[in-house]
């Protein structure tokens, strides 16, 4: 079974490579998965890839960068940088804000939850 920290870390590869679809996810997601964020609680893959495209409509060049990452059994803590430009709109529960065209790099922390070799529960980015 491969380390949880790995797990994670090909999500973010997949991320980066745009292999954000459904027969990637199966792979490295639990199927009962639960993500929360402010904006939300996104139950299963189908809703966390919702989620996940959001972001990828509103910044298509946009990359996940680690800057530090710990593991602790099941457990792993990401902070990184999310960056790109804002060339697409995106979806809020506001509604949907336009594109800036303007570049962003936004700090975050990530906790995940890896069960079986699986992300169970995905945080996402929280700037």
């Amino acid at each position: 079974m491969a380390a949880s920290r790995d797990v994670v870390q090909r999500f973010y590869e997949d991320f980066n490579s745009r292999r954000v679809n459904k027969e990637e996810a199966a792979r490295i997601f639990d199927p009962s998965l639960v993500s929360s964020d402010p904006t939300g609680t996104y139950n299963g893959i189908d809703a966390f890839l919702g989620y996940v495209q959001g972001y990828l409509t509103a910044a298509p060049d946009s990359k996940i960068n680690l800057k530090n990452v710990v593991e602790s059994g099941d457990w792993v803590f990401v902070e990184g940088e999310y960056n790109g430009t804002n060339t697409g709109p995106l979806a809020s529960p506001q509604g949907t804000i336009p594109a800036t065209g303007k570049r962003f790099v936004l700090p975050y922390v990530d906790v995940f939850e890896v069960r079986n070799g699986k992300i169970a529960i995905p945080a996402p980015a929280t700037a």
